[in-house]
C-alpha cells in the first residue's frame, strides 16, 4: 500500500513537471532578457566581464 502511494505520488510530480515545459522564446521573455552582441573587448567601460 505504501509502495503504491509513492509510485502515484512520483507519477504525479513527473506529469506536473511535464507541463511545466515552455517554449525556450517564451522563457526568454518571461525573464526579461534584452539581448546580444558582439563587439570589440573594450567597447564597455564598465568592469563586470569576467
Amino acid at each position: 500500500m505504501h509502495l503504491q502511494f509513492f509510485l502515484h505520488a512520483i507519477a504525479f510530480y513527473y506529469q506536473y513537471l511535464q507541463e511545466q515545459r515552455r517554449d525556450p522564446a517564451f522563457l526568454l521573455k518571461r525573464s526579461g532578457f534584452i539581448g546580444c552582441g558582439d563587439g570589440d573587448r573594450n567597447l564597455s567601460t564598465e568592469k563586470y566581464r569576467l
